[in-house]
């Protein structure tokens, strides 16, 4: 379906460009790099490195280790969440939840994937993203499950835009069109106090497992469809060398992290 035979479409390429077109391009045609470091998103990235190591391993301190390794990689000093509070929040989530009292099985972790998915009116296009774990639970069960790490306030708003989420519906779609078990998802939020980097255990919280159903899917997948039809359509009318669209539709006020490329 897109004009671009060496692009895959995921979740995040598909929410940029609903969001702003042009800060599509310069990330997913260009690939430019921010000049400046998105502190935030460190951390977030360390925090799923420790818990890959955390769930296969089981053992707190090499979940630690896992986050101090992708600092070190990453390079820099981290202002907003340091390392040594990212390790923190890795110790209170062990904690919060051991490996021995969790309610399901574990049957992969950290793991990229890519389907072909087929819209209810036989259209395909190619679909990936990395499924941060995928869980069994005794009844046979098989859910999708994310980790979120936010610094917002964790409350019902926040959770029900979790309930309808494109991104973990997709997730669900893509391995139902794999041909496996997937009855739904499963997330657990990590919460970050920017503020005070004090860590409880009000800071995490395990949501679901949410069941889908063939028709959220199905709607989906055409609405995906959509939008990578209008990525097509601007990567053969425009190609990537000349500005698409630049929308101001960027959250909480605040101009998104390309702004310098604008």
């Amino acid at each position: 379906m897109s004009s671009n035979p060496l692009w895959t479409a995921d979740a995040t390429a598909l929410s940029d460009f609903r969001k702003n077109p042009e800060a599509f391009r310069l990330r997913h045609r260009l690939h430019l790099v921010p000049p400046t470091p998105n502190d935030k998103l460190r951390a977030g990235s360390a925090m799923h490195a420790g818990l890959n190591v955390w769930f296969v391993m089981r053992d707190a301190d090499a979940a630690c280790a896992a986050i101090a390794a992708h600092y070190a990689a990453t390079g820099g000093a981290a202002e907003t969440r340091p390392q040594a509070y990212v390790e923190r929040v890795m110790r209170g989530y062990a904690e919060r939840y051991p490996r021995a009292a969790d309610p399901f099985r574990v049957l992969s972790t950290e793991q990229y994937v890519e389907g072909e998915i087929r819209t209810a009116s036989g259209a395909t296009f190619r679909y990936c993203g990395i499924e941060d774990r995928v869980v069994e639970f005794p009844d046979g069960s098989v859910y999708v499950m994310d980790t979120k790490t936010t610094g917002m306030y964790v409350g019902s708003a926040y959770l029900e835009t979790l309930s309808i989420s494109d991104q973990l519906t997709g997730y669900v779609a893509l391995r139902r069109a794999r041909g496996l078990r997937c009855d739904g998802f499963l997330v657990d939020v990590v919460h970050f106090n920017d503020r005070t980097q004090k860590v409880s255990a009000d800071d995490f919280m395990r949501y679901g497992p949410v069941p889908v159903a063939d028709w959220q899917v199905e709607r989906w997948a055409s609405d995906a469809a959509y939008t990578i039809a209008q990525i097509a359509a601007l990567d053969a009318q425009r190609g990537s060398a000349v500005q698409w669209p630049l929308y101001q539709n960027w959250s909480y006020g605040k101009v998104d992290e390309y702004k310098e490329f604008y």
